[in-house]
């Protein structure tokens, strides 16, 4: 039996003896053998018909070699997991001990065979061949399709005599559509005497193959593939046979775990709910195909095999399996579109304020500080033209610098729930530029980026930086989102340098660092006569010196001032900065109508200028107009909550209101109606002196709270020293 190979037929790789116990090696057979399956009921005609053109080609393998299995019964044929038939016990007896004789049993002696099975020759003892093993062919296909063995009588003695004398009832009699061509093959296989039955094991296939849909040529050119006859199973078995049931069940399991993995990251980076919407619908959609591919396919060893086509896959299949997809599909649909109710983003506080913490200096030159200081400083303005974000200003910002607070000390000290902070390193021409943003509240970081760039791209990585983080903040871009949020103020790299190292130093507010401030700022004009920020600069600068240095008297440096931001302005109509410094210079000229003019036109270019509001207060308070300088001074104080200066506006205006009827304040604000220098200087000491502890005179350390709030209103009084504030008012 070992050279036996063929697919409807058991393979047998080993035979021996052990202990005096004969043994056989065959295959791993899955499945139910036909007398089971046949408890089950009669099969359908169209498998019936492959089921016994399994076994046809099996016998006819069989008889090509000479062999004859004499013993064709339900109990010797297989049928396996994935629908193919084996047909098993070749001819072998069992050696182990007596057996009674029953209809289920091989006979001893003189007939071989299985009553109810064996062919006349066989019940007659006679010599037998091939043609045998046909008419037990016909008695299984009749069985097959009636559900009961044509000749089964109630003992085995008379299921022989039934045999060799009578016919089995007709086929028709059943009423079960069996086709007319199946009948005429089942009547020729069990016919009485062998020269009447088909002579070869192929004539009976090839008469068969018909009735399963197939030609002849078809079938001989399926043998030569050694493709296996098969059974077709009904639809439900089929389809546990092809493991499908297995592959949903896992499927739904992969589905769940994405959920639940695809959710919170989703909420994390900020997606739209619309994407896990997306992710359901394209999990649902998986199933149908995970149906198809588990139909046609299987996992075998470690590898996967193509599953014998028990059903071709017509149409009609293939909605069905489609159908079985979707309703696998449908219980996860409904509940996520229908009960599930809308699962909010993980609750996070939302973030409208944000700080700039100065950038870290890496480069090897720590005179390169200021780099990293005007980076920072331009992010806190380019962070400022984001519609609805609160951005610390820059004094509150840089008096944390080099203070080795932590994320939530910083956040609660500046008030903002949000911090981008980051390092610069500048090595001749190359630029490197990393930053992160930080969610206070749980410290996480929401973003972080790395930018390698040569320096002259700096204003595109700053403008890169910004619109990350506006859309880490899910935020819209005032003007659309190609709309910049850092323009290039000018297309000189050296211009912009020298620019930054005006910044650095005007913001020490010493006299020399304001004198080397104006320098800069002067040589970034020569460099670019059209830098509009670079006149603002020195505009500042020189109204700085007015206050901090004694060898610049107003007269020297106002004009200058004045000239510089009105030219500032010639170039960039629209420059908040430009406004707000017209502002506060034409408040030192005392031109309170400019100055209200010029912070006005400032808050109206940019609404969230902690710095337009609080000088704006300033002017309406001098002015008189108390209640409207409260309001802008509380406005100055909501969008920079942390910086001393804004708070102390408000109480100025506060202490202004209770004062301003005193007699030391009318002579105040008469002196400095009257454009007198004595006069204002004298009523200015007597104010202070007024202001101060115990009556003395206000020197240039103080920084009583009281003598801070209104120190710019006797400063400007005064307009000379010994009245200075120590404590810098922008």
């Amino acid at each position: 039996m070992g050279s036996l190979n063929h697919p409807n037929v058991v393979a047998v790789f080993d035979a021996g003896e052990e202990n005096g116990c004969p043994y056989l090696v065959t295959e791993l057979l899955e499945g139910e053998t036909l007398a089971e399956r046949l408890r089950k009921g009669a099969f359908a005609p169209a498998a019936a018909v492959e089921a016994a053109l399994g076994i046809g080609r099996a016998l006819e393998a069989a008889h090509a070699v000479g062999v004859v299995h004499r013993d064709l019964k339900p109990a010797n044929v297989f049928l396996t997991m994935d629908g193919r038939i084996k047909v098993l016990d070749f001819g072998l007896a069992k050696w182990t001990k007596a057996e009674a004789v029953s209809r289920e049993s091989t006979m001893p002696g003189t007939l071989l065979g299985t009553p109810g099975y064996m062919s006349p020759e066989q019940a007659r003892g006679e010599a037998a061949d091939a043609r045998l093993d046909l008419f037990s062919v016909g008695a299984l296909l009749y069985e097959m399709l009636c559900g009961s063995a044509p000749f089964r009588r109630s003992s085995p003695v008379e299921d022989l005599h039934a045999i060799l004398h009578e016919d089995p009832p007709p086929l028709d009699a059943s009423h079960r559509g069996i086709p007319r061509n199946v009948e005429t093959v089942v009547r020729c296989c069990l016919a009485k005497k062998r020269d009447d039955r088909f002579q070869s094991a192929r004539e009976a296939v090839e008469a068969l193959a018909p009735a399963a849909g197939a030609s002849s040529e078809a079938q001989a050119d399926r043998a030569s593939k050694n493709v296996e006859g098969s059974v077709p199973l009904p639809l439900f078995a089929e389809l546990n046979r092809r493991r499908v049931f297995r592959a949903l069940v896992v499927r739904g399991i992969v589905a769940f775990a994405v959920l639940q993995i695809i959710e919170p990251v989703m909420h994390g980076l900020h997606w739209p709910d619309a994407v896990l919407s997306y992710v359901v619908v394209a999990l649902a959609v998986g199933f149908p195909v995970v149906v198809g591919l588990a139909w046609v396919f299987d996992v075998k060893a470690g590898h996967i095999e193509r599953t014998a086509p028990a059903q071709p896959i017509r149409a009609r299949l293939l909605l069905v399996l489609v159908g079985i997809g979707l309703l696998a599909a449908a219980p996860g649909l409904f509940y996520y579109f229908v009960l599930r109710s809308p699962q909010p983003a993980p609750a996070r506080e939302q973030l409208d304020s944000i700080a700039v913490v100065p950038f870290v200096n890496m480069s090897s030159d720590k005179e390169n500080e200021y780099f990293s200081d005007g980076v920072t400083e331009e992010l806190i303005n380019a962070l400022a033209n984001i519609p609805g974000l609160r951005v610390a200003s820059r004094t509150s910002v840089f008096a944390v610098k080099g203070k080795g607070l932590d994320a939530r000390q910083i956040g609660e000290k500046l008030g903002v729930k949000a911090l981008l902070e980051g390092s610069v390193r500048r090595e001749g021409n190359a630029l490197r530029v990393t930053a992160q943003l930080i969610n206070i509240a749980d410290d996480v970081h929401l973003w972080s980026q790395s930018y390698d760039r040569e320096l002259k791209s700096i204003f595109a990585v700053e403008d890169e930086i910004a619109r990350s983080i506006a859309q880490a903040l899910r935020r819209r871009v005032a003007g659309g989102e190609s709309a910049a949020l850092v323009k290039p103020a000018t297309s000189s790299q050296d211009a912009h340098d020298l620019y930054l190292r005006g910044q650095y130093f005007k913001e020490r507010r010493t006299p020399d660092s304001l004198r080397k401030a104006t320098a800069y700022f002067e040589q970034a004009i020569e460099k670019d006569p059209d830098y509009a920020l670079a006149y603002v600069g020195l505009a500042d600068s020189a109204s700085l010196r007015e206050l901090h240095d004694d060898a610049a008297p107003a007269s020297a440096v106002l004009p200058k001032a004045k000239q510089a931001v009105t030219h500032a302005l010639e170039l960039d109509p629209g420059l908040a900065e430009a406004h707000v410094t017209l502002g506060i210079i034409a408040g030192m000229d005392y031109d309170w109508a400019a100055a209200e003019r010029a912070e006005r036109r400032a808050i109206e270019l940019r609404p969230e200028c902690a710095e337009a509001h609080h000088w704006l207060a300033l002017t309406l308070a001098f002015t008189g107009r108390l209640r409207e300088a409260r309001s802008e001074a509380e406005q100055a104080v909501r969008l920079d909550p942390a910086s001393l200066i804004r708070n102390s506006v408000v109480g100025l205006v506060a202490t202004t209101r209770c004062a301003w009827s005193s007699s030391w304040s009318f002579r105040l604000r008469r002196a400095v109606s009257s454009g007198s220098r004595s006069a204002k200087r004298s009523a200015g000491t007597r104010c202070s002196r007024k202001l101060a502890p115990n009556g003395t005179a206000v020197d240039q350390g103080q920084s009583d709270l009281r003598f801070h709030a209104l120190g710019p209103w006797i400063q400007i009084a005064l307009e000379m020293p010994p009245l200075r504030v120590a404590t810098r008012t922008r």
